[in-house]
């Protein structure tokens, strides 16, 4: 896809997301209004009362369930804006693991994201950046076994890091699950994406899982 049609793609689909804000919006303040009404007449029994309690309580988790979510994909939709800005890497990776999760958990797999303590921030394709991070959890994930957790974390400097997407625990077979990796076309295509934001990508060394090097330029 050409860069001036993600951007049209990403424009309309920011644009669907603030909509869809302005509607949770609504739904939270007149479920909001509900529980007040509820708990201005507190004293008058009525036998559903705690039925409407669990349900509001349900929907208002569900508003913010879709806020996040409403969110996230903002800020996705918003990486194709330009071809190289300042990432913060830390909140990419929260963003990608975020909006990833549903396809991990087909697999069975349980995706998560860690904190290194580390924050950096490097000159990247921002969608680009996301892709590759994608790429490579999905190289994970198909490969492993359903009930693993594959940990997700960014390590380094303003100058220099490395993402690390990684299965945590005991990977059955790690060094032939490796091999199996790096032979097949999803690797290729993730060293691609990888070698288009001048970053370098190789097996983790100590576990199953990828490593993705990225140098400021």
């Amino acid at each position: 896809m050409e860069p001036k049609e993600l951007q049209f793609f990403g424009r309309v689909t920011a644009g669907v997301t603030h909509e869809m804000k302005n509607v949770l919006a609504i739904i939270k303040e007149t479920a909001g209004l509900l529980e007040d009404l509820l708990a201005v007449n507190r004293e008058v029994e009525f036998a559903q009362r705690d039925r409407f309690n669990r349900g509001l309580a349900s929907v208002l988790g569900q508003v913010r369930r879709g806020v996040e979510l409403s969110d996230r994909l903002n800020r996705f939709a918003h990486t194709p804006d330009e071809s190289r800005a300042r990432v913060d890497l830390q909140q990419a990776l929260e963003d990608a693991v975020f909006l990833a999760r549903r396809f991990a958990r087909l697999k069975r797999i349980e995706l998560n994201v860690g904190s290194s303590g580390d924050r950096p921030r490097l000159c990247v394709s921002p969608f680009r950046f996301q892709s590759a991070v994608f790429a490579a959890m999905e190289c994970c994930w198909t490969r492993l076994p359903p009930g693993t957790e594959v940990a997700v974390d960014v390590v380094g400097n303003d100058s220099e890091a490395i993402v690390r997407v990684h299965a945590t625990g005991c990977a059955d077979d790690r060094i032939g699950l490796a091999c199996e990796m790096t032979g097949a076309a999803d690797w290729e295509e993730l060293v691609l994406l990888a070698g288009s934001i001048g970053a370098t990508v190789d097996p983790a060394s100590s576990c199953f899982g990828v490593e993705i090097a990225l140098v400021n330029v």
